[in-house]
C-alpha cells in the first residue's frame, strides 16, 4: 500500500476547477467528467491522485502500520505552535520540468511550509519501504541509464523520493503526461490560466493522509489533521 500527507484546499474554486480538470474527486471519491478541452490521455499519472500539493511522497508502508504512522504525524505536529502561519502565494501557471511533460500551478511557500515538508519527510516518509520513484531507480540501474543527480541518488535510497529538501517545489499537478502538439499545448495553457486566480494565496490548517492499494485506481482519504 501507498500513503502520502498531501495539502488538499477543500471547499475552494482551486479544489472544485482543479477536480474537474483531473476528473477526479478525491473527497466525494467520485470520478467527474473532464472539461471538452482536457484530452484524458493527459491525467493518466495524476487523476489517480486528485487536487493535492504533495507534503510527503508516496511511499509503501503495509497497512497494518497505518495507525502507528497515524499517531507519528499527531505526535509531530503536536511539537509545532499553534496557529502557526504556512502559507503560500501562486508563482506560475505552466509547463515543467526540462522535458515540458506536465503542467502545474507552483506555489511559492513561506519558511515554515518548508520547515513543515522537511521534517515530515525526515520523519514521517522514511518509514517507507520503497516507493515509485524506487522502483524507476532500480529499472534505470538495471538497464544502466541512471538519470538521477547523485545528491537525489542519496535521496530515494534514503527518504525514497528525489525531490525533497532544497529540491521541493510545492505546485498543484494538473497534466501529466502531456504530448500534444505546440498548438494544443498553446490552447490548453491558456484555458487553464484562465481557469485560476493568479493572486490566490493560501493557508495551510490541515493536513490529508492519503493512501492507495497498489491494484486500485485512485487515492482515498485515510485522515485529516489539524495544523
Amino acid at each position: 500500500m501507498l500513503f502520502g500527507l498531501y495539502y488538499i484546499p477543500f471547499n475552494t474554486e482551486f479544489y472544485e476547477r482543479g477536480s474537474e480538470i483531473l476528473g477526479y474527486d478525491i473527497f466525494k471519491k467520485k470520478r467527474l467528467v473532464c472539461p471538452p478541452e482536457i484530452n484524458r490521455d493527459w491525467i493518466t499519472r495524476t487523476e489517480q491522485y486528485g487536487f493535492h500539493m504533495t507534503i510527503t511522497d508516496a511511499v509503501t508502508i503495509n497497512e497494518s502500520e497505518l495507525l502507528v504512522i497515524e499517531n507519528k504525524v499527531y505526535e509531530i505536529l503536536n511539537c509545532f505552535t499553534k496557529n502557526l502561519d504556512f502559507s503560500l502565494s501562486v508563482d506560475e501557471i505552466g509547463f515543467w520540468p526540462n522535458d515540458m511533460s506536465q503542467l502545474a500551478i507552483r506555489l511559492k511557500p513561506n519558511d515554515n511550509v518548508k520547515m513543515l515538508h522537511n521534517i515530515l519527510v525526515g520523519t514521517i516518509q522514511r518509514l517507507g519501504s520503497g516507493s515509485l520513484y524506487s522502483d524507476v531507480l532500480t529499472k534505470q540501474i538495471l538497464h544502466g541509464n541512471v538519470k538521477y543527480m547523485p545528491d537525489q541518488l542519496e535521496k530515494i535510497k534514503m527518504f525514497h523520493a528525489p525531490y525533497i529538501f532544497e529540491h521541493f517545489k510545492p505546485h498543484f499537478t494538473l497534466l501529466d503526461p502531456f504530448f500534444g502538439d505546440e498548438d494544443a499545448r498553446t490552447k490548453v495553457k491558456r484555458f487553464i490560466s484562465n481557469k485560476f486566480d493568479k493572486s490566490a494565496n493560501f493557508s495551510i490548517d490541515k493536513l490529508t493522509m492519503v493512501k492507495k492499494n497498489r491494484n486500485e485506481d485512485y487515492f482515498e482519504i485515510q485522515k485529516v489533521f489539524n495544523l
